[in-house]
């Protein structure tokens, strides 16, 4: 293995970690921080803790003993078999962290998280950055975050938390990828008047993770919850939060990892396709961590898009929440939406013929995205039939609109947008917002039941109005489990 040479003084190296450990924050005393510094000896390199700063939170006998035993022990890292080396002479030589919340590799009883240290405008390893902790942790993040925080300020720097290296890289045409994509968030959710839009990809392997006596690759989360799970992540990815009431749950979605089977947006990425759930918060916790924030919010429907990237193939899921009353109808215009924005792209690729999948609810009964819905007539309290477009005229109401912010988890543009289209950007001026109906039926088995003996066609003309055709009241009756009454009305 062919050893980089620090470009910075050894002596600078070690003052800037000194000032560094002098500023970090631990969640408790039982902690040991200690550097490893390369050194050349003769014709060979070696990581050493001799003579390098370190710490001590507070009086334990097994950190101390810790301790000693790394100043006797350097740790040969030019050699080919990393497998054979130490935590740190691993994480030297691989450039990715290396963590675990058990047994660390001399049998103590203490989790470990070794961290490598780089300068701030280059991609050299000056060396590994060992936490040691005697506290029973379900992560690190904290500590990782603290180490970011405490090293920026020395000119140094080491892996973010749910930060996807893979993702780091300097690329012109991924680069030209994401603004598609935000572009297409954008103009998306300001037409279709959504809160909160943002994308998914799957999380690379950013760090190494001593699981029961293996060594496993895994992501950056440093949680125990993503050890040998395939995760996805909202990190460093386009997003457009046009309400910022939904700000918070934006920002716990990109603290969190979820399975690439979780939620709407893995079932989504799972089967290479598009997904809808009316109300997330009524998922189970486990299906979907995110409920509790979705419930604070008041966020509840969700449309998930699969989409594909033309010159990278890289996967991601597109996701958008809706308001609350939002109808067959309007999920179709959305996805008419983006599949249009998507084209203009022209860096991008979905396929949204077929009516997404849904999460607890009924199919969608009409899809159609080649051509626009035909407009609903309504019955006003007078009985008289009018356009629902002209109700929408007469039931909208002015409203102040929320700020918008826009750009990706590392990259935040604020846009003090009112209105949306074309609308003047005066701070005075209020937009209007659509009332939407709710399209939940009201047809229950009682109310079958009472045209039992007579025609489908008769059955579904009378049913309240609310099918258009036999084949719809057919469904129905299957879906509530009354085969024999379809039959029977069929015949």
């Amino acid at each position: 293995m062919m050893v980089e040479p620090n470009t910075i003084d050894p002596h600078t190296i070690k003052e800037r970690i000194t000032s560094a450990l002098k500023d970090f924050r631990f969640r408790d005393k039982g902690v040991l921080v200690q550097f490893w510094s390369p050194v050349a000896v003769r014709n060979r390199w070696l990581l050493t803790t001799w003579d390098q700063p370190f710490g001590v939170g507070g009086a334990d006998e097994g950190l101390y003993s810790f301790r000693l035993k790394s100043e006797l022990h350097a740790i040969v890292v030019d050699v080919e078999d990393t497998e054979e080396l130490r935590p740190a002479g691993r994480v030297y030589s691989q450039k990715l962290s290396e963590w675990s919340l058990d047994v660390d590799g001399w049998g103590n009883k203490y989790g470990y998280i070794d961290l490598p240290i780089f300068e701030s405008s280059g991609d050299s390893c000056v060396g590994v950055l060992e936490i040691i902790t005697s506290s029973n942790y379900v992560d690190y993040a904290f500590e990782v975050q603290e180490v970011s925080r405490a090293l920026k300020n020395q000119n140094l720097k080491s892996l973010h938390v749910f930060e996807d290296p893979t993702f780091c890289v300097a690329d012109e045409r991924r680069q030209h990828e994401l603004d598609g994509i935000l572009k297409v968030l954008k103009a998306v959710c300001d037409d279709q008047e959504l809160p909160l839009a943002q994308t998914w990809a799957l999380s690379g392997h950013a760090s190494f993770v001593a699981n029961s006596g293996n060594i496993e690759r895994s992501c950056s989360s440093f949680n125990r919850s993503c050890i040998g799970k395939v995760c996805m992540s909202t990190y460093d990815l386009p997003f457009y939060v046009r309400d910022l009431t939904t700000w918070d749950f934006f920002k716990s979605c990109r603290e969190r990892h979820l399975e690439n089977s979780q939620g709407v947006v893995g079932r989504s990425f799972s089967s290479r396709g598009s997904w809808f759930c009316r109300d997330v918060t009524e998922l189970d916790e486990d299906n979907y961590p995110l409920v509790p924030f979705a419930h604070v919010s008041g966020l509840t429907s969700c449309l998930a898009i699969y989409i594909t990237s033309l010159e990278l193939g890289v996967e991601y899921v597109i996701e958008f929440f809706l308001p609350h009353s939002t109808d067959d109808a309007d999920v179709q215009r959305l996805m008419k939406a983006v599949k249009q924005q998507i084209q203009n792209t022209s860096c991008m690729r979905v396929d949204i013929m077929s009516a997404p999948q849904v999460i607890g609810g009924l199919p969608f009964l009409s899809w159609d995205l080649d051509t626009p819905p035909l407009p609903i007539t309504l019955l006003t309290e007078k009985g008289a039939p009018q356009d629902s477009e002209d109700m929408e005229e007469e039931n909208m109401e002015n409203e102040p609109s929320n700020s918008h912010v826009v750009g990706t988890s590392q990259s935040i543009a604020p846009y003090l947008e009112q209105g949306i289209g074309n609308s003047d950007t005066n701070p005075g001026k209020v937009r209007k917002k659509r009332k939407r109906k709710s399209s939940e039926s009201s047809i229950t088995l009682e109310k079958i039941q009472k045209h039992f003996g007579k025609t489908m066609d008769e059955a579904a003309a009378t049913l309240n109005g609310e099918f258009v055709d036999h084949r719809c009241c057919l469904y129905l009756c299957f879906h509530l489990n009354i085969l024999t009454v379809s039959l029977y009305i069929c015949s």
